[in-house]
């Protein structure tokens, strides 16, 4: 189960992250049919989020501000675990607060397209 489990959750990390909980479950339901017709095993009920990250990640998440629901726990994973920097589209803002306090002795900066010097933050 090993092999089908960790294609699933590179392609989770990969291809999951712009798209919202219902796509997502599509795109896991997806590739457990592409595994299952390969006949490569996989578990049934794998829980992404909880396979790359352990309890102790998820709790100190949640005292960063992080909601516990699961489609921010599963952008939580996305954020720390993936190589490449993900785009936060954040219309409640719950996770741009996250972010700050989760980085906040990192130097962090954020900005916007309206900023002034945005082009100098990049």
């Amino acid at each position: 189960r090993l092999i089908g489990d960790t294609l699933l959750a590179c392609g989770f990390l990969s291809y999951s992250g712009p798209f919202n909980q219902e796509f997502r479950n599509q795109l896991m339901n997806t590739w457990k049919a592409l595994l299952k017709h390969k006949t490569i095993p996989y578990t049934n009920n794998l829980n992404v989020v909880s396979m790359l990250v352990d309890g102790n990640e998820t709790s100190e998440w949640a005292l960063q501000g992080l909601p516990s629901d699961e489609l921010s726990l599963q952008n939580a994973a996305i954020v720390t675990k993936a190589r490449s920097y993900p785009l936060l589209v954040d219309p409640q803002g719950q996770g741009k607060i996250w972010m700050k306090t989760k980085e906040q002795y990192n130097d962090l900066q954020v900005t916007n397209l309206n900023h002034k010097y945005f082009r100098t933050h990049l």
